[in-house]
């Protein structure tokens, strides 16, 4: 059984702490035993030390909220059929091998749930490569018909920004005007906070097309990075006609409040865990197998190793 993870239970109501617990139950019965029972929840809880009076009834409280979160993500078809929800128990058939884009994205947020775990044993270089790989594969199902050009930094084939900017104004058809990029960009931005840059071409050949500028982001600290890429700044790089739209891709699930709350201060589309497998989902969507092994390479000594 995995370990409680580390949530505010002085809060026991908090929605962050719904999200924290459902991905609990999730890695529960994706990674190890099949099947969880409500009882068995608020009986795991209970015991916890952090647990304030009462803790039989804070336990069942918040085994309910739980039970509900797991709910609302099957309701919403963002889980797949496998896991069946009863009144009582909670049961995943599914092969975690077999589902590496879902398994992947939970164990990124088991990061955040297990610090201690996720220092031991995260680089966050490989995990970031990974990330990228994975949610560039997957923008033809997050929007369909756009097309799509890596540019995050460092650059794994040695080219440089200047040349690496070159080849994305080929990409985009937006021709070759010299900048200075010294002028616009400071040193320690390395590639502008630009991960990935998906657009929706025409038949014509004309300007003023939808540009969505993404960055990738796998790590906790995620909301520190809405402001970015800037598309004031990107509008001037790429030699744009329309100021682009951004948007940031992340492994967390991400509450309705949090959502329009970041979304407004960054003026930047969200793409959380959700909103990515509801689209794998809908668009019917296959990783192709050497991604995938990837993936369940990396991810097979981490859940080895989950808190337990």
């Amino acid at each position: 059984m995995l370990r409680v993870p580390r949530i505010d239970f002085k809060r026991p109501s908090s929605k962050q702490n719904f999200d924290v617990l459902g991905d609990w139950i999730e890695a529960i019965t994706l990674f190890g035993q099949d099947k969880i029972t409500r009882n068995e929840v608020a009986e795991i809880l209970s015991e916890d030390e952090r647990f304030p009076k009462r803790p039989r009834e804070a336990a069942l409280e918040i085994a309910n909220g739980a039970w509900t979160e797991i709910e609302d993500r099957k309701e919403q078809g963002r889980i797949p059929e496998r896991l069946a929800i009863s009144i009582d128990e909670i049961n995943d058939s599914t092969i975690w091998v077999e589902s590496p884009i879902r398994s992947f994205l939970l164990v990124l947020s088991l990061f955040k749930a297990y610090p201690d775990w996720a220092k031991d044993i995260s680089n966050s270089v490989e995990q970031g490569y990974l990330f990228e790989d994975l949610v560039e594969a997957l923008c033809p199902a997050l929007l369909p018909g756009w097309q799509v050009r890596r540019f995050g930094w460092p650059p794994r084939n040695g080219i440089s920004f200047s040349s690496n900017l070159i080849a994305l104004r080929n990409f985009l058809n937006t021709g070759t005007l010299q900048i200075n990029t010294n002028d616009s960009i400071p040193p320690h931005a390395k590639d502008a906070g630009l991960d990935i840059v998906c657009c929706r071409n025409f038949s014509d050949s004309k300007e003023a097309f939808p540009v969505i500028l993404l960055q990738c982001a796998s790590g906790k600290n995620w909301s520190e990075k809405i402001h970015t890429p800037s598309s004031a700044l990107w509008k001037q790089l790429l030699n744009l006609a329309v100021e682009p739209s951004t948007g940031i891709v992340v492994p967390f699930i991400i509450d309705e409040d949090k959502m329009r709350q970041t979304s407004l201060e960054g003026q930047t589309v969200i793409f959380d865990r959700l909103r990515i497998l509801s689209s794998v989902a809908e668009m019917k969507f296959e990783l192709p197998n050497k991604l995938a092994k990837r993936l369940v390479q990396w991810m097979e000594p981490k859940i080895e190793n989950l808190p337990r």
